[in-house]
Parts: C-alpha cells; structure tokens; sequence
C-alpha cells in the first residue's frame, strides 16, 4: 500500500491514499497523525492563554480555565465600572 518511513525517530507510513481525514501531509509529504497535530496546538493554546492571564504561569490545565474564567469577570467589572463613571461624568456635565 504504502513505503514506510522514518521521521524524527517516529515510523510513519507514507500511504497513497487518505484514509477519512485521519492523516495529513506535511510539505515534505510525509503523513502526520491528527492526534499529535491536535495536541501540539491545544498544548501552543494553553501557553498562549498563560502568558495572558495574569499569575497563570504555571497553572495546570483545567486550574487555567477556571482562573481564565475570574479573570474574564473580574474584566467585565472593570468595564461596567469605567461605563458607569463614563456615564456619571457626562449626566453631570
């Protein structure tokens, strides 16, 4: 079906047929498997939303989400905090 390959110590096989979207190919033409794909990018995604959010740096995973989810309150307050003043300025002007 297919000549196998070896790519940074992992044997991938090299097929002529996509199998359902279960594989890709990387420009070199070698096919990847979408779970590491996927894994790499969620794993980018949580260093990503580390550098974000304050005091996150070393949070695991699902401690960062719920610390994401304050933080997006604690954001929304300071934004009905700064309209209200917004508005008590103008309404006094």
């Amino acid at each position: 079906m297919g000549s196998k390959k070896r790519l940074g110590g992992n044997l991938v096989m090299k097929t002529t047929k996509r199998s359902r979207g279960k594989k890709r190919r990387s420009r070199m033409g070698y096919y990847h498997d979408d779970n590491n794909i996927d894994l790499q990018h969620q794993q980018d995604k949580v260093v990503k939303l580390q550098r974000l959010i304050p005091g996150a740096s070393q949070l695991p995973s699902h401690q960062l989400l719920l610390q994401t989810a304050k933080y997006i309150m604690h954001l929304r307050l300071q934004i009905h905090a700064l309209q209200a003043l917004v508005l008590s300025i103008n309404t006094s002007s």
